[in-house]
């Protein structure tokens, strides 16, 4: 099974591709397309926590007034695409314990518990 990220993939999106793949069936269809989803929408939320992280929460606006920080709301759109797309790949605690139960959690629970401890 090929495990290597889509080429439209950033490095650090590419990575956590490479750090998840492994645990999902990426030739199921819409799998790939939904962890590439998932990676992009991390590689966003590092990115702009990094940037809010150098530049603060609150910075001055063009006119000189404080403003929150705009990565702040890159970060939280991201934050929620992360969750959307987690839950549709099953990678969230609620669908872990649904495997462990032997509810209708993911059918590869045992390697997504693997994976994430």
């Amino acid at each position: 099974m090929n495990h290597e990220p889509p080429a439209h993939l950033d490095d650090a999106a590419a990575d956590k591709w490479r750090e998840i793949a492994t645990a999902l069936d990426t030739a199921r269809p819409g799998v790939a397309d939904a962890l590439a989803a998932y990676c992009v929408a991390w590689s966003r939320w590092t990115a702009a926590e990094q940037q809010v992280a150098v530049l603060g929460a609150v910075v001055k606006s063009p006119s000189g007034f404080p403003v929150a920080n705009p990565y702040l709301a890159v970060a939280k759109y991201a934050q929620r695409q992360l969750r959307q797309w987690g839950d549709v790949l099953g990678l969230h605690r609620r669908n872990r314990r649904k495997a462990e139960d032997g509810g209708e959690g993911d059918q590869d629970g045992s390697d997504i518990l693997r994976l994430l401890g």
